[in-house]
């Protein structure tokens, strides 16, 4: 993995670039970034005076310096209109500039301004905001070409800050932007690599590999025969088409401190998706191998979570196996018992992600946690509802949702809750079961997700679908074609908001809103 060097102070140093932002129609001595007379003015004062930069958002011009600052070449930004300016988007024009530094090959070295104007806290956040955007936008999959393509990643970032910041705080910000933005590129790598190479044994390795390389995480893993035993019918019928055995992996992780609440995280993990016999169209079927961006993501937080050293208790389970059609594949028509003692009929063996779920969601309820947390690829409905650029959400539970969506709102890893009220509950009755996998067409994502809720008894949940933002097609400021890594930032920031809250947010209820207007008979019948 790509490490960047950051480095701070209140001096400028040499380097190969200064980036420099400006808003929209802002004069070219805004901030007394530089001091009176300096060769800087002369540079960049004909790129506004003909107007080649006005200051638009994402806009850029490089300058060369010609030996006269420290800096061999400055990169003006645009912010666009000052109103519309918050700690994100500077991240993204940071993140715009240092992507089209990539095509420099000579461009290795990079200084950037914080404004004085910030307040220290703000000052904080913005550097942890631009340490992160040096790794999202600095990140090249590995690919298994045999000539590959030269790519030159910035090597240094020099950031500039104001008297107004404490070392301490200045520190801190930079060391958790690293971890966040390390983090998410190594989601990345994992989501990216193929199939035959990112198995279940491969996952189940993986989270092995991190307990061995962190004190505070306990990984163990549950082998098929151990699953049969406890009951998880759902990891098991799914799996039984593949020659990959199935597996359950749980990882612990504990504070140095006492923990102010426990949380669990549950990632599904079907390294590939056929579909099963429900088998899915050939078109795209080459992407099901990211149907393990849930597991990636949990793997991923437990070692983040570690190395932020979050005073809380998390449970990480992730259920892993492939959906494969095969002579021993489970089939529509079947019945099986869920880890919980539900029956479930099996409608469509495509819907499978809900059922290695329950048998996990069912088992993290056993471990009593404050909070659980679902992470899953679950729908293509969710995609066709949503699109590329929000998650779906659903929970039993309103505060902790509103949390959830505050801290998506405040990262840009946004999410929109659907609705979970009885009436898509009753779409998953069965007449020879507890409940079927498949409520039909009709609100697909929200009735995957009502199934889910089932296995969660009272304990404040929530559902995250994130098969609409997990891979891109196309490049961005921040990322890249491709795995997202969407998810990382939203979850830590979710449990820093919860460690504000009081404790008694637990006790709080949910609205009334959720409960049917109906009675059950006087609901309308949904065929399958």
């Amino acid at each position: 993995m790509h490490t960047i060097e950051i480095t701070y102070g209140k001096e400028r140093i040499e380097t190969d670039v200064i980036i420099v932002d400006y808003f929209e129609e802002e004069p070219v001595d805004y901030g007394e970034r530089f001091p009176d007379n300096d060769p800087y003015f002369d540079i960049v004062k004909p790129a506004f005076d003909s107007e080649d930069f006005a200051g638009k958002w994402k806009q850029t011009v490089l300058l060369y310096s010609s030996g006269r600052l420290l800096e061999k070449r400055v990169m003006l930004v645009g912010l666009g209109e000052q109103k519309d300016v918050y700690p994100f988007k500077i991240k993204v024009s940071l993140a715009h500039a240092l992507k089209k530094m990539n095509s420099y090959h000579e461009i290795k070295t990079v200084s950037a301004f914080i404004d004085k104007e910030y307040s220290a806290e703000k000052v904080k956040e913005i550097a942890t905001f631009l340490v992160e955007a040096a790794y999202m936008s600095q990140y090249h999959a590995k690919t298994y070409k045999k000539d590959e393509k030269q790519f030159t990643p910035i090597e240094h970032l020099h950031l500039i800050i104001p008297d107004n910041i404490d070392e301490k705080d200045i520190e801190d910000a930079i060391n958790q932007g690293t971890i966040i933005g390390q983090g998410i590129n190594e989601v990345r790598d994992l989501i990216n690599k193929p199939s035959n190479d990112v198995t279940p044994s491969y996952l189940a390795n993986y989270a092995l590999d991190l307990a061995a390389k962190n004190d505070n995480i306990q990984s163990k893993i549950f082998h098929q025969d151990q699953l049969r035993q406890m009951g998880m019918n759902g990891i098991l019928s799914v799996g039984q088409g593949s020659e990959e055995e199935p597996k359950l992996v749980m990882m612990t992780y504990t504070p140095e401190v006492e923990p102010e609440y426990s949380i669990a995280l549950v990632g599904k993990g079907i390294t590939f998706d056929a579909g099963g016999i429900s088998l899915k169209p050939s078109s795209n079927m080459y992407l099901m191998k990211i149907d393990m961006a849930g597991a990636a993501l949990v793997l991923i937080l437990m070692k983040v979570i570690s190395r932020l050293k979050l005073p809380v208790k998390v449970f990480g389970l992730v259920p892993t196996c492939e959906n494969m059609p095969g002579g021993n594949s489970i089939k529509p028509g079947d019945i099986i018992t869920a880890y919980d003692g539900s029956s479930v009929e099996i409608i469509d063996t495509d819907a499978e992600g809900r059922l290695i779920l329950m048998d996990a969601l069912g088992y993290a309820v056993t471990q009593k946690p404050n909070v659980i947390i679902d992470i899953a690829t679950l729908t293509g409905a969710c995609t066709v509802a949503l699109g590329r650029y929000v998650i779906g959400g659903m929970s039993n539970h309103d505060p902790v949702m509103d949390i959830m969506r505050a801290s998506g709102d405040y990262m840009y890893e946004r999410v929109w809750e659907l609705p979970l009220m009885e009436e898509y509950k009753l779409m998953l009755k069965s007449y020879f079961a507890d409940i079927k996998n498949f409520g039909g067409k009709e609100a697909g994502a929200i009735t995957a997700g009502a199934f889910l809720s089932h296995f969660v008894g009272d304990t404040p949940w929530i559902h995250l679908d994130i098969a609409g933002v997990s891979w891109f097609n196309s490049e961005t400021s921040l990322m890249p074609h491709g795995a997202t890594g969407i998810g990382i930032r939203l979850i830590t920031d979710f449990m820093r908001r919860l460690l504000k809250e009081d404790r008694n947010i637990w006790e709080k209820k949910t609205a009334d809103i959720r409960q049917t207007l109906y009675k059950e008979d006087e609901v309308p019948k949904y065929d399958s």
